[in-house]
């Protein structure tokens, strides 16, 4: 057979392409779920296309829709949703998730009081013997003073109100940047949305909080206090169709299996 007339025959042969590409921006902790839900979801159907960007932050996620740069941005529980919503952008809640302190496989403790805590991160506490353990410097990560989960802790702990984070302790900017930092950390700690911890690269452990587990099971029941809701923000008049279709699997029976799979627990889809 002819090599040039299978290359023409290949050439006229139809392409595929996405009727929509959706790219939906925005925070950290909602990261790792909203990719599990677009990996979903482009498995099922091909008219449309998701994708995830790392997190770019909070107020990225503002922007891009504010700013007609993405039809649909993932974020979570803000201060500002009822103002946000008299600008013309709405939040969909579709999952609650735990907000956790972590450490690595090292650190033989998996549960802390509040003190043992507040002491650890404000420097108190240096050294992970007088916490019980083998000798090792306790290394503190914690996150800036804005940042959704330091602001859930602030609320529910209150000696974190207050507290100063230790002198020679580490800031990071997104919940990846703390995992990636304990992942070379072997005696640190910190703190992030429970559904990241699946993307450290070594074994990272939530511990329970005042003797109780960050388990879905509790933050469904509210026994563990520490959450956040994860969401979606757009603008009603601008969604596109490959918006709704996604936002329509997040809230059917097998998108909410998704989420729970993550660890993260579904919520009622809010019209």
């Amino acid at each position: 057979m002819n090599k040039h007339w299978l290359f023409a025959a290949f050439l006229a042969l139809p392409t595929f392409a996405w009727s929509e590409e959706l790219a939906i921006p925005g925070a950290g902790p909602t990261e790792t779920v909203t990719r599990l839900l677009a990996k979903a979801f482009n498995a099922r159907q091909r008219a449309h296309r998701v994708t995830v960007p790392k997190s770019a932050g909070t107020a990225s996620a503002v922007g891009a829709i504010e700013k007609n740069e993405s039809v649909l941005a993932r974020t979570h529980d803000r201060q500002d949703l009822e103002a946000l919503a008299k600008r013309g952008m709405h939040f969909i809640p579709f999952g609650a998730d735990a907000v956790v302190f972590i450490v690595s496989d090292w650190v033989a403790i998996r549960s802390f009081t509040t003190r043992q805590l507040a002491d650890i991160f404000s420097g108190r506490v240096t050294d992970w013997r007088e916490l019980g353990q083998p000798a090792g410097p306790i290394l503190v990560v914690y996150r800036e003073s804005t940042a959704s989960s330091l602001q859930v802790i602030r609320h529910h702990l209150e000696p974190f109100r207050t507290l100063v984070f230790a002198p020679d302790g580490m800031q990071m900017h997104r919940d990846f940047e703390v995992l990636n930092m304990l992942d070379g950390l072997g005696t640190g700690i910190g703190f992030a949305a429970r559904s990241n911890l699946s993307s450290a690269a070594t074994a990272i452990h939530a511990t329970a909080l005042d003797g109780v587990e960050p388990t879905p099971e509790n933050v469904a029941s509210g026994r563990y206090r520490m959450t956040l809701r994860f969401g979606f923000l757009h603008k009603s008049s601008s969604l596109s169709a490959g918006a709704r279709a996604f936002l329509a699997f997040v809230a059917s029976s097998e998108g909410r299996a998704v989420t729970q799979q993550a660890g993260v627990v579904p919520l009622e889809h809010e019209k």
